[in-house]
């Protein structure tokens, strides 16, 4: 299966567009990063992804039989199955987790929680190691737990698409490492869509499957991770930088 966004384009005002003629594909199983330096459109962009905002252009789930679903003339419920969405700030009112999370069955929901909706709450908090917590109030959680809430009811929707925007915002480096790797983990077991805007290029080279770079409203670049290269970086953040491989791990060295 894979997401297929064919010349997407969107602009707040008439005539001044933030992003234009935009094409991506996202794959089941493996996470997508997009990249940019601030502006450039990265946040609307994974809402057009998502359906939030609707611009030009084409966006549709491919399934493995060819057959294709048209994300934008379905209804935002509807949606809701397909597509997960985790934004960058995470606010939850006075609630346990257990609760949290069991608010991504909503889509599903017609007259009461059911115990099908009971048992697929508490088996995503069991696999992502939440059941300890599972009766606290989301408002004493770290950082890295909210994301976490956040990424488990989103999972909780049984949507084949995860969007994340900025998912590390605001967490120190050993959340930022933790998330990201139950991030990437949680996709290949799941064989999720997962895309998610990320700005650090230390943590997209070592995490990512794939990466798009945006420059000036277009894709300057769409690879494998491992095939991002030196110039790449100098062209679209205008900075000198070395992509360095060590123990099957990458990094970015400065200069």
């Amino acid at each position: 299966m894979k997401l297929l966004a064919k010349n997407l384009g969107f602009g707040y005002e008439k005539g001044k567009k933030i992003f234009d003629g935009v094409t991506i594909e996202a794959h089941s199983g493996r996470c997508l990063f997009l990249l940019g330096r601030n502006g450039v459109g990265k946040t609307t962009l994974l809402n057009c992804l998502g359906g939030i905002v609707e611009g030009e252009g084409s966006l549709s789930v491919v399934k493995d039989d060819k057959s294709e679903i048209d994300l934008l003339k379905l209804k935002p419920k509807e949606r809701a199955k397909i597509v997960g969405y985790v934004p960058q700030t995470v606010v939850f009112p006075p609630m346990s987790v257990f609760d949290a999370v069991l608010t991504g069955r909503l889509p599903y929901i017609k007259w009461g929680i059911s115990k099908e909706d009971i048992r697929i709450s508490e088996d995503i908090i069991e696999r992502l190691s939440l059941t300890d917590m599972a009766m606290r109030n989301v408002l004493t959680l770290s950082g890295g737990e909210k994301q976490k809430t956040a990424i488990a009811r989103a999972l909780a929707q049984k949507a084949g698409i995860l969007l994340l925007d900025e998912p590390t915002s605001n967490l120190d480096i050993k959340n930022q490492i933790n998330v990201l790797e139950f991030l990437r983990q949680t996709t290949r077991e799941n064989n999720l869509i997962t895309v998610a805007v990320v700005h650090d290029l230390q943590l997209a080279v070592r995490f990512a499957d794939d990466i798009v770079l945006l420059k000036q409203g277009k894709v300057y670049a769409a690879c494998e991770a491992s095939r991002l290269s030196d110039d790449d970086i100098k062209q679209v953040f205008d900075i000198d930088a070395e992509i360095i491989k060590d123990n099957g791990k990458y990094s970015v060295l400065y200069k």
